[in-house]
């Protein structure tokens, strides 16, 4: 309660806001707390679209672990059988056990997995070159609102790579 005093101030130096009775009344705090419905109904869609979108993000990035992951799988289980019998190439086998390996690595989204590449190369050693392969996969990703396709301009659409290279054998 505040001390009214004659002068009009208050002993520590504030003008109260009085009603007629001498009390703070009723209809400013209903003021105040119809404001910050209306502050809340302005601001709640904003936040809410934000945690959609870093949700939506995460479930980007989600994905995108698990494919360098599975392509990381695939290319150890490539250099793990070796290079081919004259020691210059890739085993036929390499590609089928990496391409085994990724799709257990990608579960149930090796379905939706594009760009499966196996492909033997040679990266510099320290005896000059020595054979290699090289795996590649591709999944596709979208963000946006929901992943409503009707509306494009919230939408973003494209495939996510990895690729790596391992030494074999």
């Amino acid at each position: 309660m505040y001390e009214v005093v004659s002068r009009g101030r208050s002993r520590f130096g504030a003008v109260p806001v009085v009603g007629g009775s001498g009390r703070l009344g009723v209809g400013s705090w209903m003021r105040e707390r119809g404001q910050a419905v209306v502050e809340l109904a302005l601001v709640m869609p904003i936040l809410i679209l934000f945690a959609v979108a870093i949700a939506d993000f995460g479930f980007t990035f989600s994905n995108y672990l698990q494919l360098t992951d599975a392509v990381r799988i695939a290319g150890r289980a490539a250099a793990a059988q070796g290079p081919d019998s004259n020691g210059d190439g890739l085993d036929t086998n390499a590609c089928n056990s990496a391409e085994s390996a990724a799709q257990t690595a990608m579960g149930s989204n090796w379905s939706s997995a594009t760009g499966w590449a196996c492909t033997p190369t040679t990266i510099a050693g320290a005896t000059g070159t020595d054979p290699a392969v090289r795996i590649t996969l591709q999944y596709p990703f979208s963000i946006g609102l929901f992943n409503v396709t009707s509306y494009s301009f919230s939408k973003s659409v494209g495939n996510l790579t990895a690729v790596t290279t391992e030494r074999l054998g």
